[in-house]
């Protein structure tokens, strides 16, 4: 899949934040933290966020995904693509 050839970086505007053992995302615009758009990651979900501050394809990171959690890779790719979708979705990638 050609996607999974490309790279994405997090965007700057967001951060990243464990609270309270939640996995929290929130938007910060010119230094003020937008509180009605905060966004709650699952394990996974926080795992490729961390992930997505490397430079690596998505292949890779699938392969990392599918080794994390141990789970077929074509799961792993599913899932991964529909998580950057949604990221792409509110501007957390660039």
């Amino acid at each position: 899949m050609e996607i999974l050839e490309k790279k994405y970086r997090r965007n700057d505007s967001f951060i990243f934040r464990k609270i309270a053992g939640e996995n929290i995302l929130v938007p910060v615009e010119q230094e003020i933290v937008d509180l009605q758009s905060i966004f709650t990651l699952n394990e996974t979900g926080a795992f490729i966020w961390e992930k997505l501050g490397e430079s690596n394809t998505l292949s890779k990171l699938k392969d990392d995904v599918s080794q994390q959690f141990d789970i077929a890779s074509s799961q792993a790719e599913r899932d991964l693509v529909d998580f950057i979708a949604q990221l792409q979705t509110i501007n957390a990638l660039i």
